[in-house]
């Protein structure tokens, strides 16, 4: 989900959990409002596990905004008008005295700043930072102290924004903006790619190469090709790069570049030299992104990419290339994941693997269909899949669900039984007298918490498998 830097000094003790539940309370609706916090930095604490970066005073505020670190953690950034300011400008605050001088002909200097301290934020995020206005919410509780901010945006010839109150007349504005902000799918498709990517340099700047698995796709007299870690180091960052903070206004062609970056690593592996090893995942995985790479580098059939398809890739590309420690679903994944809008309940994808009812006959055939020559056709689905693309018979509105299809059958694929002219044989499909059965591979369903058990019940309705 997305992330946000709310810079609040609840200047009243007793403000902290009300203010908290008027511009948050959505998010914190699992907690029972009795058991949230009335202190402020029992409250910071929370909110960080929820995502949300809180400071207390104008100028903690003003160092993590010129902090490129912390900045970059944050998507949307949400400032009180009136704000503390602290009664020394030390070298613990380095940019305040920087700040003091704009006010230094005012009989009072703190007094005036203080009034207008979340404007004064706005204006460093705008104009030195380049922080998208759109991405910030002004929000103030002393209505009847707005002109002086009102004064102050009509002397820098800039437009007053929206400045909604902490009354409750505004409550609805400013929890319908903040749920907007924190669900919108680019955002959330970024935040994510950028947390996963950052996740994975902690673990392989503290285990190194043991984290690194993609070399068993360039073995060499069964040997893995050694992968160095400051080249994953670089791939991760140039892959968190791509995107934007800004949505652009046409992010499809974004989604085909990020997707031409993140797959551009498997020119020349060799998925084939794994086996059927660990249950098959790697394998299959592995062919996703290596056919993904040679479609996008020689095909145009990526012009059309929505988010879910670039997670779906993103995820099984972490996944593949890198060891992540263990089979759970990691935060970064669960957030990427609740992108998908029609996820099947727990329940109903254990039914549909224990019972065999998967429809990979269905998809498996509708594919067949297609083949119109031995050029085109395999036995696997996803030899089958290239071969139609390479010969331009898989248009760009097909492709996303041959996509997601892949996964289910690159883990369940489908094997010649026998040659007959016999019908009616229970479990297989029947084509020019050749029958093809299916061994349904378990998709982690023991285990409803691993990733890959989720990932399946996210992507199945995308997936189609009934076409």
């Amino acid at each position: 989900m997305s992330q946000f830097l709310w810079v609040e000094d609840f200047e009243e003790s007793h403000s902290v959990k009300p203010y908290t539940d008027f511009v948050f309370g959505e998010l914190l609706q699992d907690i029972d409002s009795k058991q949230r916090p009335t202190n402020k930095e029992e409250m910071r604490l929370l909110l960080e596990k929820r995502g949300v970066f809180l400071e207390l005073t104008f100028a903690d505020g003003l160092e993590f905004i010129y902090d490129d670190e912390n900045l970059r953690k944050v998507d949307y950034i949400i400032l009180d008008v009136r704000l503390a300011i602290e009664e020394s400008a030390d070298e613990d605050y380095k940019h305040l005295s920087d700040i003091l001088k704009y006010y230094e002909k005012e009989e009072e200097p703190r007094t005036e700043l203080k009034m207008v301290a979340g404007y004064q934020l706005y204006i460093e995020l705008i104009i030195n930072l380049g922080f998208p206005k759109e991405h910030i919410l002004l929000c103030s509780n002393h209505a009847n102290h707005l002109q002086s901010l009102a004064d102050a945006f009509d002397k820098a010839r800039m437009r007053l924004p929206k400045i909604p109150t902490k009354e409750e007349t505004d409550k609805a504005y400013v929890r319908k903006w903040v749920k907007e902000q924190h669900e919108n799918p680019y955002s959330v498709l970024r935040r994510g790619i950028i947390n996963g990517c950052q996740y994975i340099q902690s673990l392989l700047k503290d285990q190194q190469e043991a984290v690194i698995q993609f070399g068993e796709f360039f073995k060499t007299d069964n040997h893995s090709q050694p992968i160095s870690v400051p080249d994953m180091l670089d791939y991760l960052e140039s892959l968190q790069n791509i995107l934007p903070l800004r949505e652009p206004k046409h992010p499809l062609r974004l989604y085909k570049l990020f997707v031409r970056s993140l797959a551009h690593e498997w020119d020349a592996a060799k998925p084939h030299l794994l086996g059927r090893n660990q249950d098959g995942q790697l394998q299959a995985f592995g062919w996703i992104m290596k056919n993904v790479r040679n479609w996008a580098a020689h095909k145009n059939l990526f012009e059309n990419l929505t988010e879910k398809e670039v997670v779906f890739l993103f995820l099984i590309n972490m996944r593949t290339m890198f060891q992540l420690e263990n089979a759970e679903t990691k935060p970064f994944e669960k957030a990427l994941l609740s992108l998908f809008s029609h996820p099947l309940s727990q329940d109903e994808m254990s039914a549909l693997i224990n019972n065999k009812s998967l429809n990979l006959a269905k998809s498996y055939s509708s594919l067949k269909r297609k083949v119109q020559n031995d050029k085109d056709d395999a036995v696997t689905f996803v030899g089958m899949l290239n071969n139609l693309v390479n010969r331009d018979k898989i248009s760009q509105g097909e492709i996303s669900h041959r996509l997601f299809q892949m996964f289910w059958h690159g883990l369940s694929r489908a094997k010649v039984n026998n040659v007959t002219t016999s019908t009616g044989r229970q479990g297989g499909i029947e084509n020019a007298g050749i029958w093809y059965t299916f061994q349904i591979h378990d998709y982690g369903v023991a285990h409803p918490n691993s990733f890959i058990f989720q990932l399946a019940r996210h992507i199945y309705s995308e997936s189609q498998l009934g076409r």
